[in-house]
């Protein structure tokens, strides 16, 4: 994790008393639980880009609502509301 992923959260209030893991304990984790294999069951990989989209851990990095609604995952919705217009 960045120093400034840190500062980030250490300035939120509603983190006050949780800690973060340090470097040896991320390490340890169990990278085989993935987002991909957590949301298996929609079957939709365009969902679980979306969610992959709106989850970054960066806020810099983080699309823009205007930007997550350009994302494929609305496709077939937007032609559905052009076609239903």
């Amino acid at each position: 994790m960045t120093d400034t992923l840190r500062e980030t959260f250490a300035r939120n209030n509603l983190f006050k008393k949780v800690s973060l893991p340090d470097d040896g304990e991320m390490a340890e984790f169990n990278y085989e639980n993935t987002l991909e294999s957590r949301l298996a069951f929609l079957g939709n990989n365009s969902a679980v880009s979306f969610a992959r989209e709106c989850l970054r851990m960066d806020p810099k990095q983080r699309p823009t609502a205007e930007q997550l609604l350009d994302h494929d995952y609305f496709n077939d919705f937007r032609d559905w509301f052009e076609d239903e217009i």
